[in-house]
């Protein structure tokens, strides 16, 4: 336990250490890893999102294929959507794709099974988004914006929770309200 608390979110960053300036990596890099622990936030809702028209995720880029601190994508697309009145936004990727959320990976629900994009689609591989495709009935597709805003219902998920997208650009996802495949995955995850 520690600093005393029982429950918190840990974060563990390894950076190449340091070495003189410009990009290129030193020979003899020693790495750093910095270790933070903040208390765990309270459960997010329900939100809406939209789409981000001024940044998209590269799915040609390796920076797709793991998390790094390089943020300026996702916190553009979250500007946007703090300008638009939304919670979240989504980005597309070069083809016009989603490809996931500005800090979570997405899924739909189409007749009762859940789809998520495929990493080749520019989806970060989340620790979440792993354990609900081992759980099985997830289907692994690319997804277009016709095919999130026919979806039954939608929800995002990150290594915090799992969160159920009812609205996007003013559009109700199925009927608007927390579906049940969401709803049965939210009650999974209250009992872990």
């Amino acid at each position: 336990r520690p600093q005393g608390r029982a429950d918190g979110v840990l974060r563990l960053t390894l950076t190449r250490g340091t070495g003189a300036r410009g990009v290129l990596p030193p020979a003899d890099a020693v790495p750093t890893l910095l270790i933070t622990l903040a208390p765990a936030p309270p459960p997010a809702g329900p939100v809406e999102a939209v789409i981000a028209q001024m940044t998209r995720r590269n799915e040609h880029s390796p920076l797709s294929r793991l998390k790094s601190l390089n943020y300026l994508d996702s916190i553009l697309a979250r500007q946007e959507a703090a300008a638009r009145g939304a919670g979240e936004a989504l980005l597309l990727n070069g083809a016009g794709r989603l490809a996931e959320a500005s800090v979570a990976n997405l899924f739909i629900v189409r007749d009762g099974r859940p789809l998520t994009p495929p990493v080749a689609e520019g989806a970060l591989p989340g620790i979440r988004r792993a354990l609900i495709l081992e759980r099985g009935g997830v289907e692994e597709a690319p997804i277009s914006v016709a095919d999130l805003l026919g979806a039954g219902e939608a929800f995002l998920t990150n290594s915090l929770g799992i969160r159920p997208l009812l609205r996007v650009d003013g559009q109700d996802i199925g009927a608007g309200s927390v579906g049940p495949v969401t709803a049965a995955l939210l009650r999974d995850a209250e009992a872990e």
